[in-house]
């Protein structure tokens, strides 16, 4: 549900970047979220037959317009492409295909014009770079690689800044 909401949060935030997962799970809610409500407004004869929707899922779109252009375009700059993409759709037919492409393709890996990479970061061996050394306790903590503090092995998110990222606990017998 997170994923539904951030977006509705940000509806107006145009830069950055947005995930795939967050731009898709975002497309799916709305799209059943608008079909249930068509369905209601068929129900009780508030379709309006020219415009093609009813009042309710009239007034549901019309909510969630800028929310949907806004999660587009940071999706489009995870993908290292500028939001002017969106505007595909004006070409007849083959618009909203490349559209669909683009906004299907992974995202940019590391940081980019746009904003810092949005995915997990391995965390960095204490003493190899990544923050002060702990004496004796080197195989025990790691160095969260987005402001450079340690943490215990085996948390995945820092306890400082609160960003997730990949903490893969030493195997026994790998020189700890």
């Amino acid at each position: 549900m997170k994923y539904y909401a951030q977006p509705l949060r940000d509806y107006a935030v145009f830069r950055g970047r947005s995930t795939r997962a967050e731009f898709w799970v975002f497309f799916l809610v709305n799209t059943c979220v608008s079909t249930l409500l068509l369905r209601i407004d068929r129900e009780f004869g508030w379709l309006i037959l020219d415009a093609g929707f009813g009042y309710l899922s009239g007034f549901y779109l019309l909510g969630v317009a800028l929310p949907s252009l806004a999660i587009g375009v940071r999706r489009l700059h995870d993908t290292g492409r500028t939001g002017v993409f969106i505007l595909l759709p004006l070409i007849p037919l083959l618009g909203w295909l490349i559209l669909g492409v683009l906004l299907a393709l992974p995202s940019e890996r590391g940081d980019n014009q746009y904003g810092r990479d949005l995915g997990p970061r391995p965390a960095v061996e204490l003493g190899q770079g990544g923050g002060p050394p702990l004496a004796g306790r080197k195989g025990r903590f790691a160095a969260c690689p987005w402001c450079g503090r340690s943490n215990p092995r085996g948390m995945g998110k820092c306890q400082w800044c609160h960003e997730e990222y990949l903490d893969e606990a030493p195997r026994r017998g790998a020189g700890a």
